[in-house]
């Protein structure tokens, strides 16, 4: 089932958006509870900490976060370390009048707290 919602989108105007019904989820149980291995470098670190915050970052904000232009590409190597992160796809219309289905990604709930405990670690804070 699609649902609309508005987003904002180019000079100050809102643009809806769809969101395309989610796709069975090929994750198995044993993936959510293993424990993913450390980011390797700081342009995963400062990924992972903003997806640590619980919301959802587009491919231009893990772009602007990680210092690389493919976002896409951040969030694989993330994955590959264990990390299970979604892909929520929104059906937007861009200033020429095409559609395109950009991602809005997000961490899995099981590893929120996996996450904000390495953050706080990394950032030299008191992880207990």
């Amino acid at each position: 089932m699609n649902q609309k919602q508005t987003t904002p989108h180019g000079a100050g105007r809102g643009d809806t958006s769809i969101v395309l019904a989610d796709a069975k989820e090929s994750i198995t149980p044993e993936h959510k509870t293993a424990i993913p291995g450390r980011p390797t470098s700081e342009r995963l670190s400062r990924t992972l900490a903003a997806l640590a915050n619980g919301g959802e970052l587009s491919n231009r904000q893990i772009s602007k976060i990680s210092g690389q232009l493919n976002g896409p590409d951040i969030i694989h190597r993330l994955r590959k370390l264990g990390w299970v992160i979604h892909c929520r796809l929104v059906t937007v219309v861009d200033r020429d009048g095409k559609r395109s289905h950009p991602g809005r990604w997000r961490l899995d709930q099981t590893h929120l707290s996996i996450a904000r405990e390495m953050v706080s670690e990394h950032d030299g804070g008191d992880a207990a």
